[in-house]
């Protein structure tokens, strides 16, 4: 998801910019502060969902237009590729307590292949339990 972050005060404009785009606001979320919320948008047309995702010289100038300018503190990019963290554990750690990191720590899949293997092997050792078993 490729989202800004802007004033909860400004999503009207940011619709009426969006459509003078040929775009249409398609998520809106909230953020921690309750200030902000994320948008996102894509193409106007006849295909829905399946129309593109907005370009980054798109959100660049809806970035542009929504400038605050009382704090000159432009809307945000967040959740994009680029963004996307790499370590859930770090990336959580700010918002949870010891006890929710290490329960986190211990059900996160640490090698997830080796448990994709233990899983497929599972049905070929319990048929040939079965088989020896004579059942």
């Amino acid at each position: 998801m490729d989202l800004i972050r802007i004033r909860k005060e400004n999503l009207s404009g940011a619709i009426t910019f969006a459509d003078l785009l040929g775009l249409t606001v398609d998520e809106i979320y909230g953020d921690r502060d309750d200030r902000y919320i994320n948008i996102g948008a894509r193409q106007k047309g006849p295909i829905g969902n399946r129309m593109r995702r907005w370009t980054d010289d798109e959100r660049r100038r809806m970035t542009a237009f929504l400038c605050d300018e009382t704090d000159r503190r432009r809307p945000q990019f967040t959740y994009s590729a680029k963004s996307r963290c790499r370590d859930e554990v770090s990336y959580f750690a700010g918002r949870m307590t010891t006890a929710e990191l290490q329960q986190f720590e211990r059900r996160t899949t640490k090698r997830p292949l080796i448990c994709l293997a233990a899983i497929v092997a599972a049905h070929f050792v319990a048929e040939g339990i079965c088989r020896f078993l004579g059942a």
